[in-house]
């Protein structure tokens, strides 16, 4: 090798590592931008990693194999960056075609003073800041993005919506919870109800996924479905059947088999009266009918009595039949009543379980919002009543036909009642009109079960 080339051998190694220098910097900046983007879109995944390494490996080992830089190129580069006026250059060539030339050994001897001035190398910047920067920022970008965004932006936007589809459930199940729990009626359906409703809280608020949760509300409005007062049905639906082959008891049939806690007390009370009148014939046909109906049952408080009432009939002993029909009708009654309650809390926790389902699907609350045309509920009056919006301190909320829909109800109501004093002492008689809608019912009871007149 020749003077000049050997002393241009430093410029051209580090001219060649500058290079492979700027294309790994290059390569990790974009390398660190697509993995960036690939965390966000689809989260983080160890094949997508492994892939990317290497294609990043394979760029710059292609690069490092083809790397390839002659003292000439060396030459023109350090010649541009010192602004020797293309002498290393010349002499490089000069050099390798006509080393005899008096002008190359004139040129020689000048390149010679500046190399030896300052080494060629020194003029090769490593200019790495353009290509380092951009890396780093990259680099802590991608770390940042893989640490908070794991699972990717649209799993956090999951995760944030599926927070807010479990809080909205949660409430939904805790007003619910709430009211069973306020109820007074001692019922084993009623306490099962709460521990179905309880259980699903206690699971949404420990963060189970969203389909096992949805899986599992369907199933306790299957139980609870199953589990609400059907067996006191089938239980009314016996009695009835055989209560309803005396004419005596056929009313009294009908109004068990319909579990009408209101008819049946005063449907007993007429059978206990006619019971002084009846023939041989219809105290044995309903002796019969009562006996046959305490077989079907298999509760004791509603057997016991209607075989009491059987055999006095039987024996004539009317004071005992009238007091067993009485002990009857008013078990019955409790037990119509009961049924009820828990029919109307079976609906509600079904009710509550629905909106949960359809909450947790991503469909919304159905039951956010009332139906169009149904007042919400009664609240007290804070203000003074207004003319014509209501009666009393109760005040149904709702659109205003609502309101003025329930007003009518209850004025009507109101009307007809000749002495209110009258009407507290007695509130069933507004509650036994047959032209007072049943959703008024709970407006009119509330209203004439004050102690005093505040209208």
């Amino acid at each position: 090798m020749t003077d000049v080339r050997r002393a241009l051998r430093p410029a051209v190694r580090k001219l060649v590592l500058v290079r492979i220098l700027h294309v790994t910097l290059l390569t990790l900046t974009v390398a660190a931008g697509v993995w960036t983007l690939l965390v966000l879109l689809v989260g983080k995944s160890t094949l997508l990693f492994l892939v990317l390494a290497g294609a990043c490996a394979a760029a710059v080992i292609l690069r490092v194999v083809l790397a390839t830089t002659t003292a000439l190129g060396a030459a023109r580069r350090v010649e541009r960056l010192a602004a020797w006026q293309e002498k290393l250059s010349t002499a490089v060539e000069l050099e390798g075609a006509n080393p005899d030339n008096p002008f190359y050994h004139r040129l020689k001897a000048e390149v010679e003073k500046l190399i030896e001035k300052t080494p060629a190398a020194a003029y090769i910047p490593w200019d790495l800041e353009r290509f380092a920067v951009p890396a780093a920022v990259l680099l802590v970008v991608a770390i940042s993005v893989t640490a908070l965004f794991p699972g990717g932006v649209f799993a956090v936007l999951e995760k944030s919506e599926s927070s807010a589809r479990r809080a909205r459930a949660a409430d939904i199940l805790q007003t619910a919870t709430d009211r069973l729990e306020s109820t007074s009626l001692d019922s084993p359906a009623v306490s099962d109800m709460r521990l179905e409703l309880a259980g699903l809280l206690s699971d949404i608020r420990r963060d189970r996924a969203i389909r096992e949760l949805q899986q599992q509300a369907a199933m306790a409005e299957v139980r609870i479905d199953a589990g609400s007062g059907k067996d006191l049905h089938a239980e009314a639906q016996g009695i009835a059947r055989e209560l309803g082959k005396s004419s005596l008891l056929s009313d009294l049939a009908v109004a068990v088999g319909q579990l009408d806690a209101r008819n049946i007390p005063p449907i007993v009370q007429k059978i206990v009266e006619a019971s002084g009148d009846l023939t041989p014939s219809e105290r044995q046909s309903a002796a019969d009918a009562l006996s046959a109906a305490g077989a079907a049952s298999a509760l004791a408080g509603l057997s016991d009595p209607l075989k009491t009432a059987a055999k006095a009939l039987s024996a004539a002993d009317i004071e005992t039949f009238q007091r067993a029909m009485r002990e009857f009708g008013a078990e019955m009654t409790r037990e119509a009543r009961r049924f009820e309650a828990e029919r109307q809390a079976a609906e509600a926790a079904r009710g509550a379980l629905s909106r949960v389902r359809a909450v947790l699907s991503g469909q919304g609350d159905p039951g956010s919002r009332p139906p169009r045309g149904a007042p919400e509920f009664f609240v007290e009056r804070t203000a003074p009543p207004d003319e014509g919006h209501g009666t009393g301190n109760l005040l149904a909320r709702g659109n205003p036909p609502d309101i003025r829909q329930v007003w009518e109800q209850a004025h009507a109501a109101d009307v007809s009642m000749p002495d209110l004093r009258d009407v507290l002492r007695n509130q069933e008689t507004v509650l036994q009109r047959p032209d007072l809608a049943p959703e008024y019912r709970q407006y009119v009871r509330r209203y004439f079960t004050i102690e005093t007149d505040n209208r």
